[in-house]
């Protein structure tokens, strides 16, 4: 059995969604697990809406709610001929919004996360009760399921740890291709023990596809993209992007860590265990081989770009200018784990120790003054921070040329800039 992956703009309109209908009847005598994103912005769009409710703003709510209900209702109008699948998805996609509804004309709970991962995850459930009732109106039949009702997690809100040997069981009980051939869950999404919706970091669809791939012990996982496959430069800003046929699992590792937008970080570890291929493939050319991960041994590589703009670099220093030792360090990643926030990078020296993170943190006013209690504190945002694996001098200096250089990292294999 194979696991397929579609995220979000992949399914972002009727066009896309009755291409993603001819991928997968493609693929008829085939048993096959789809995870599917919530369709286009949807996610943001709920984002937008948990902050409604949290601020209890209730025009604004309101007016947020409708539009979301107006663009799903909107897919399904455009999408079906007016039959029973119509009248099924709809009233289906209705029990979805007012089950939304309710909850966010329940008062806030005051706990800010959960609610966050109550709300976000209504994306994921509306878009694959649409993508399969879509499937069986072309004829594929096919059974939806709840991942929550599987995917098991711990309690950490937003970014929740997978409870491995739970999960496992409950995906076995749960999918069983002797009823179907097709299976379609939801990525993103599970529940800790208590029932309540977890959901597994931004963009963790990927990370769900390769749950269910260890957990069924699949043939293969394919994340449909809307590029050729993976590139050494992001196709979508550089012209001279080359597609690179073949990764090892260590090698995709490295790039998720420092940001590549190719696959969620956490996806590569389970398939690797069990040796599972990973496809990352067009949506656009499915006939394209695009970019098999699998091997575990790589060389001739060539130079790969990763740029992460919109960062804050955050340096502290100890208030009597003595060194930097274990016990600042412990203080300043308990305040991070505090506050949520994950680094894209740590620099240490003699009398300070600085890190790096997206712009977007809500919490970084709060680090900043706990850590002015007892040091130092400095920072500078709207910087971009630029890796370049298998790197040449030459490479370097061009990247670096008339720019600002506020760090610089170099290993044998990968370089790092901090740069305005």
């Amino acid at each position: 059995m194979k696991i397929f992956k579609f995220g979000g703009s992949s399914i972002h309109n009727t066009s896309h969604i009755r291409n993603f209908g001819e991928i997968v009847k493609r693929f008829s005598d085939d048993e096959i697990l789809i995870v599917a994103s919530a369709i286009d912005k949807t996610t943001n769009n709920l984002e937008l809406l948990h902050k409604y409710y949290v601020e209890n703003k209730e025009e604004l709510l309101k007016k947020q709610f409708d539009r979301i209900k107006k663009f799903h209702y909107g897919i399904i109008e455009n999408l079906f001929d007016k039959n029973d699948n119509h009248t099924d998805c709809k009233l289906k996609i209705d029990t979805v919004f007012f089950e939304l509804e309710q909850r966010l004309f329940t008062p806030f709970s005051g706990d800010e996360d959960k609610e966050y991962d109550a709300i976000v995850s209504f994306g994921e459930l509306l878009s694959t009760i649409i993508l399969s009732k879509y499937l069986q109106s072309i004829g594929v039949d096919n059974l939806w399921l709840d991942a929550r009702s599987v995917i098991k997690t711990d309690a950490n809100y937003r970014d929740a740890y997978i409870v491995w040997d739970k999960t496992e069981t409950l995906i076995n009980k749960a999918v069983d291709f002797g009823k179907t051939k097709k299976y379609l869950t939801q990525g993103f999404i599970g529940s800790d023990e208590n029932g309540n919706t977890t959901t597994l970091g931004r963009e963790g669809s990927d990370f769900t596809a390769s749950i269910f791939g260890y957990a069924l012990g699949a043939e293969s996982v394919t994340v449909w993209k809307d590029v050729d496959g993976v590139f050494n430069k992001d196709p979508h800003k550089y012209s001279d992007a080359k597609k690179i046929e073949e990764l090892s699992y260590h090698e995709t590792i490295e790039l998720s860590y420092y940001g590549a937008q190719v696959i969620h970080p956490k996806t590569i570890k389970p398939l690797q265990n069990k040796k599972i291929p990973l496809f990352v493939k067009s949506f656009y050319k499915p006939d394209e081989k695009g970019t098999l991960i699998y091997t575990e041994n790589q060389k001739n590589l060539p130079p790969i770009f990763i740029e992460k703009q919109n960062q804050t670099l955050l340096t502290i220093y100890p208030l009597d200018f003595s060194f930097i030792v274990e016990k600042h360090l412990e203080r300043l990643f308990f305040l991070l784990a505090k506050y949520k926030i994950k680094t894209s990078l740590l620099q240490h020296s003699a009398i300070s120790f600085s890190i790096v993170f997206n712009d977007n943190y809500k919490t970084f006013p709060d680090l900043v003054e706990e850590l002015k209690k007892e040091f130092k504190v400095l920072y500078n945002t709207g910087l971009t921070l630029v890796t370049i694996r298998h790197y040449t001098d030459e490479l370097l200096a061009e990247i670096t040329s008339g720019k600002e250089i506020f760090i610089e990292q170099k290993t044998r294999k990968t370089a790092r800039f901090v740069l305005k």
